[in-house]
């Protein structure tokens, strides 16, 4: 796909969590979709943004969620 990173590193943000992902980072992880921690679907809550670079010094937001566990 145009536009999208190759490499997905996780960039903290001031207002966000800035703790950093464990590889391997999924679209699904960064997405929402599974627990960003375990991958996991179970009971899903919003969790924090996590940002990636496109690789010319602009950023990707990601809604992140996490599992009751993490």
């Amino acid at each position: 796909m145009t536009g999208m990173p190759t490499e997905l590193s996780a960039l903290p943000s001031p207002a966000h969590d800035s703790r950093p992902l464990a590889p391997p980072v999924a679209l699904e992880r960064l997405s929402g979709e599974v627990c960003m921690v375990c991958g996991s679907r179970e009971g899903l809550r919003p969790s924090r943004m996590v940002y990636t670079s496109d690789g010319c010094g602009g950023l990707y937001g990601w809604p992140a969620a996490t599992c009751p566990q993490h």
